[in-house]
């Protein structure tokens, strides 16, 4: 995980890289060490003020894409990031 900006970056494997960006999955669960996750769990009027789009990067062929954060969830030690799909054909 990398925040550049307002931008939060994640790698995603392959096959789920196709999900996330087709809209199929538009989320990806993460495991954040405590030092990754601090600022998400200080009292804050907005996530939004921290980051507010997502980059997905291929993990294998660097091919990416960056969409608006409508979501960041905490659920079972881990965190829910999602985001509002943007078709190409509306």
């Amino acid at each position: 995980m990398k925040i550049r900006g307002t931008t939060i970056c994640f790698k995603s494997r392959p096959d789920f890289f196709k999900k996330e960006q087709s809209g199929i999955k538009p989320n990806t669960v993460r495991d954040l060490t405590l030092g990754e996750a601090a600022p998400f769990l200080l009292p804050c009027k907005d996530f939004k003020e921290l980051v507010s789009h997502i980059q997905i990067v291929d993990s294998e062929s660097g091919a990416f894409f960056v969409r608006e954060l409508s979501d960041i969830s905490y659920y079972d030690d881990r965190f829910i990031f999602s985001w509002v799909h943007v078709s190409r054909n509306p």
